[in-house]
């Protein structure tokens, strides 16, 4: 009689192998078994004929699996590998199949740890990926679908709803910067209804194209000068300035607040010439205030710039006559300008060895002016040049597309500040040059005193103790801070003309 159990039994099954235990002629215990195609080799468990319990599956490509069967089929707690050994998956399997939780580890460095189904990422999971980005949230066939938290390898967080692997519907999206976007999203750009605030609190609110704002900003104006023209006031008086936040097509961007814009004031720069150096010494090489290019074509150097009601708290020991109404301005600019950090300090100087001697007409070589140093007689002691631009800046903020200067005041520069230096002697070669033009037309023996002033340029000092810019010529430029999701807009310009008190009428408010 032949028995029911048989060890190390070899048997050919149609050109398959299989050694191993045997039970009434069936695989049952341990035993190895190759198949025809040659491509699979199992070790393990067997219970009734099938692979039944814990086994290893080879493959022919160099993978494998090793794990719990049933039946049969894969099933359980297993672990798969692939011919490239950092692509591994550990977790739960079921009908061959990655289904349950697990975690898989693929060749590109990525891992995943979360739900499968068939084979499939799907349900919950955190995916992250070897340049650091990690999301936690939802899958489905594979894909980031439902809601989820994207951390992106650049320090920007998404969190909302994801259609197929894309951000889609409502969410937020913020940035290392501290600037957030919160509102749709489609094909993951931002689409339609939305709002951003950059890291400095401007605010964009309204809709979205593609990523970009509906209105996009495109340009600055100043709304009563769209043509930029000249605005003429006398000595001391203020000017009011509206600024518009423009598209291209000239829309006023009114989902735009919160934005900061900046005002300052420049008037020419003239270049040291040889017979300067001579002048003014080794203090032409401390010059700070560096130029700029203006609109129009000519180098421009920093100017002080302030708020009425600023300048007469600062001075409110001096006797100074600003405009027509000192005490209705200040009570205007108090609830107006309420909140201002702009500080202007002192220009007065009581030693009149900073100030430039009044022009009254000039003979003989520019070369041979002196300048005094200030007082001290130390140049290199001193405090000689001042800085206009370590002042602080004037500015406002836009709100809905619009902002306001109100009561612009042009204040005489510190003493002793050497681009005015400079300014004063060009004026006087100017004098010079013309009085020789002047001598040479009318054949005159005796030159000419008259004056040729620079079209563009302040007049010299004329007043050494008043308060405020000499006449001539200076420019107003308006900077905006970076609109949220825009190209950066130019500056605009705005040309403001000092008259002479005795021959300008006052314009003050003129651009109210």
């Amino acid at each position: 009689m032949m028995s029911e159990e048989s060890q190390n039994s070899h048997r050919n099954y149609g050109g398959s192998r299989y050694s191993g235990e045997t039970k009434n002629m069936l695989r049952e215990g341990f035993g190895i078994y190759s198949y025809p195609n040659k491509f699979f080799r199992y070790e393990g468990e067997w219970r009734k004929g099938k692979k039944h319990g814990h086994g290893k599956l080879f493959f022919g490509d160099g993978g494998s699996y090793e794990g719990g069967f049933v039946n049969g089929e894969i099933e359980g707690e297993g672990v798969r590998k692939w011919v490239d050994p950092s692509r591994i998956y550990r977790g739960r399997f079921q009908a061959g199949e990655m289904s349950g939780y697990g975690t898989m580890s693929y060749g590109d460095g990525s891992v995943y740890q979360g739900d499968f189904i068939c084979n499939k990422r799907e349900g919950h999971g955190v995916l992250t990926d070897p340049i650091g980005c990690r999301y936690v949230g939802d899958f489905y066939g594979n894909c980031k679908h439902g809601d989820g938290k994207q951390e992106y390898s650049s320090g920007c967080v998404y969190q909302g709803s994801w259609v197929r692997g894309q951000r889609q519907g409502h969410g937020e999206l913020s940035y290392p910067d501290g600037s957030l976007y919160e509102g749709q999203f489609r094909n993951d750009l931002f689409n339609g209804q939305g709002s951003f605030s950059d890291g400095n609190g401007a605010i964009y609110s309204g809709m979205f194209v593609n990523g970009r704002p509906l209105n996009q900003p495109h340009r600055l104006a100043v709304a009563t000068q769209p043509d930029c023209n000249d605005v003429i006031i006398s000595p001391g008086d203020p000017v009011s300035v509206s600024i518009e936040l423009l598209t291209e097509d000239d829309t006023v961007v009114a989902e735009v607040s919160n934005l900061k814009v900046s005002a300052t004031a420049w008037f020419k720069h003239y270049a040291p010439t040889e017979n300067d150096v001579t002048l003014i010494g080794t203090i032409l090489d401390q010059e700070s205030d560096k130029p700029i290019m203006s609109h129009l074509g000519y180098n421009v150097v920093s100017f002080p710039l302030t708020y009425k009601s600023i300048f007469l708290q600062t001075n409110s020991n001096d006797s100074v006559n600003v405009g027509q109404s000192e005490a209705a301005a200040v009570e205007a600019n108090d609830q107006s300008l309420a909140g201002s950090q702009t500080i202007i300090e002192k220009q007065a100087d009581s030693s009149s060895n900073n100030k430039l001697e009044p022009v009254t007409g000039v003979t003989g070589d520019v070369s041979e002016l002196q300048i005094d140093a200030p007082s001290g007689g130390n140049l290199e002691d001193s405090n000689f040049p001042t800085e206009i631009s370590s002042l602080p800046l004037v500015s406002s903020t836009i709100e809905e597309g619009r902002s306001e200067f109100v009561d612009l005041l042009l204040p005489a520069p510190p003493s002793g500040y050497l681009p005015y230096t400079l300014m004063s002697i060009a004026s006087l070669r100017d004098v010079e040059q013309s009085a020789t033009a002047v001598s040479s037309k009318k054949k005159k023996s005796k030159a000419s005193t008259a004056v040729s002033r620079d079209p563009v340029a302040p007049s010299p000092p004329t007043a050494q103790d008043s308060p405020f810019a000499t006449p001539g010529v200076y420019q107003l430029r308006f900077v905006l801070d970076t609109p949220p999701l825009s190209d950066n807009v130019e500056p605009i310009w705005l040309v403001v003309t000092v008259g002479d008190n005795q021959s300008q009428p006052s314009t003050e408010g003129l651009l109210q």
